[in-house]
């Protein structure tokens, strides 16, 4: 399940996030025992701050981001199995069920076009 898992974009404060990033992202730190709430689909101080607790708490750089390949995404990464996700049937990314139990957000807008 691990081996698949990306992040699309930066998820920082200062940067636009793709939804399935911060659902995943969420659940992922709840699964982790940081307190965040999971069923949000927006970043927020709350998940910033759970991010930098996360880094803190592992001994990472503490600047409350996940960029894809970094070092908080592959720290991220062992906790995914208690997370409780779900894979895109299009496409096997991992999402949080965003827009649809089966699909993440990008094969479900294709399908809507």
């Amino acid at each position: 399940m691990t081996n698949n898992f990306r992040f699309k974009s930066v998820l920082a404060s200062n940067a636009a996030a793709d939804i399935d990033d911060i659902f995943v992202v969420r659940k992922t730190l709840h699964a982790a025992g940081v307190p965040v709430e999971i069923d949000k689909p927006y970043t927020s101080t709350e998940l910033f701050d759970g991010i930098r607790d996360f880094q803190f708490k592992h001994g990472l750089k503490v600047d409350g981001e996940i960029k894809p390949g970094g070092s908080t995404e592959k720290t991220l990464k062992h906790y995914l199995k208690f997370a409780n996700l779900t894979r895109c049937r299009e496409c096997g990314v991992l999402h949080g069920g965003v827009h649809s139990a089966f699909l993440c957000a990008d094969c479900f807008g294709k399908l809507r076009r």
